[in-house]
């Protein structure tokens, strides 16, 4: 397998806005190498030598310096498990999880650093939203949460079920207040919605796509975790009595945006 090009790197640990995580040590080293003890040095470019700066006022320049600008894949893999390691044991990579989701993730966490498993994130790296099911509804979170941190990336946690509670509280303030309910989760840069379906209320749909269709036109990275695929929560969305044009339009809303089913 060729060797992995640092601005490819680059490219690939910080596909949105931008994180200090193992892209960081990547150019950290480069930069580390282009510095001597003295300050001197001197670097090439286009095939001409310059010098930087002088050594105590010296003339003789310090031999140039050879930057290793390319990565092999078995020590891109060293670095991206290193920062794994680091985001596991500050905790980093999904803020407001619940402790079950925290405990069994990080479980997970372990097994896939033990066995060297790597995690797909072209879906991030694209722009894409991920869709991801599991046997039940904590598992299909448990694993949500697991890709979030594999982007190397912080994603906020939030449960349908309780957004939906809220959503229908604020009719007790009147509707204008329906929208407030969702303030939190609309701008921020990565979310994770899970447990879809899981609170059997109908005006699920309405708040889903209220908050979904602002985030797709805003191209903010999200994922979507439950016990049903796509296909599945369509269905059982119609058989709640939700309208038929409402569930159209957020299922028209998801097919412009997900990648895949996971």
């Amino acid at each position: 397998m060729p060797a992995k090009p640092v601005a490819a790197c680059l490219d690939a640990a910080l596909p949105v806005g931008g994180t200090r995580g193992v892209a960081a040590h990547v150019t950290d080293a480069c930069g580390a190498a282009e510095r001597t003890a003295n300050g001197a040095a001197l670097v090439e470019n286009a095939g001409l030598t310059t010098k930087m700066d002088s050594m105590n006022g010296a003339d003789t320049p310090t031999p140039i310096i050879h930057i290793k600008t390319t990565v092999t894949p078995e020590e891109w893999s060293l670095l991206c498990k290193k920062e794994g390691l680091k985001n596991e044991g500050r905790g980093v990579g999904v803020r407001n999880a619940p402790k079950l989701i925290e405990e069994e993730s990080s479980k997970r966490l372990k097994k896939v650093m033990k066995n060297q498993e790597i995690i797909n994130d072209d879906w991030f790296v694209k722009g894409k939203w991920l869709w991801v099911t599991g046997k039940d509804q904590d598992e299909a979170a448990v694993e949500a949460t697991l890709k979030a941190i594999a982007t190397g990336s912080e994603f906020e946690f939030a449960s349908a079920k309780q957004m939906v509670s809220a959503w229908n509280s604020a009719d007790l303030y009147g509707s204008n207040n329906k929208d407030r309910t969702l303030d939190k989760y609309r701008s921020v840069q990565n979310l994770l919605v899970s447990y879809l379906g899981y609170s059997r209320d109908k005006t699920e749909v309405s708040m889903l796509y209220e908050l979904l269709d602002e985030r797709r036109l805003n191209k903010l990275a999200t994922i979507l975790s439950s016990i049903y695929s796509g296909k599945e929560l369509r269905s059982y969305y119609l058989r709640l009595g939700a309208k038929a044009e409402e569930v159209d339009k957020l299922f028209d809303c998801l097919k412009k945006t997900v990648c895949t089913t996971a």
